[in-house]
């Protein structure tokens, strides 16, 4: 199948996880679909993001760490070319993420005021949107993840490729993992 493809459903286009550059991740509480972000800052983000190969998805943290960074937690990923990382940026509002960044993250430039993850983050797709296996298997695979790389490990948005549940990616090298069960989730970390 064509990955840029619409299916069956009608659903927007799969794009696999390697495609982007580079991430925006944005923390947020609340369910997938009603997310507690101001969305008049986050639609043109999401635009002005996809127009230079990154791709923005919102995070949260996974039970029982569910608490929002009142810094409003935002971490920029860029997973192309030989130079990759994983920053920690803290923002007031989505509109902070200026074109200027946005088109440093696109070349692969971290900030200088951003604290740099020694360590890979893991995004496990929980969203119910697209399929509800996400949500169920995502959640179950996010659970043995937390315990073996505590703190770095969050649950997002679609990622694409529902039916291949439960789908993680590992930042910063955009590594895309499909059909995770709970008992592989430890061996992703170890790899």
């Amino acid at each position: 199948m064509n990955p840029r493809r619409a299916d069956r459903r009608g659903a927007p286009p799969i794009v696999p996880a390697g495609t982007p550059v580079g991430w925006i991740l944005l923390e947020h509480l609340g369910s997938w679909p009603r997310a507690r972000v101001d969305l008049a800052a986050v639609l043109p983000l999401q635009r002005a993001a996809a127009a230079r190969g990154l791709r923005l998805n919102l995070i949260r943290r996974t039970e029982p760490e569910r608490r929002a960074d009142p810094d409003g937690t935002c971490y920029l990923a860029y997973s192309a070319g030989p130079r990759r990382f994983v920053e920690r940026v803290a923002l007031g509002s989505p509109g902070e993420l200026s074109a200027a960044i946005l088109d440093g993250l696109a070349a692969g430039r971290p900030l200088e005021a951003a604290a740099v993850i020694p360590e890979p983050i893991y995004l496990v797709c929980t969203d119910t949107r697209m399929d509800r296996l996400c949500s169920f298997r995502g959640r179950r695979v996010a659970a043995v993840l937390r315990d073996v790389a505590p703190g770095r490990v969050w649950a997002t948005g679609h990622v694409g490729g529902c039916r291949f549940a439960a789908n993680v990616v590992r930042l910063p090298d955009g590594r895309y993992f499909r059909q995770v069960s709970p008992h592989e989730a430890e061996r992703i970390v170890s790899a």
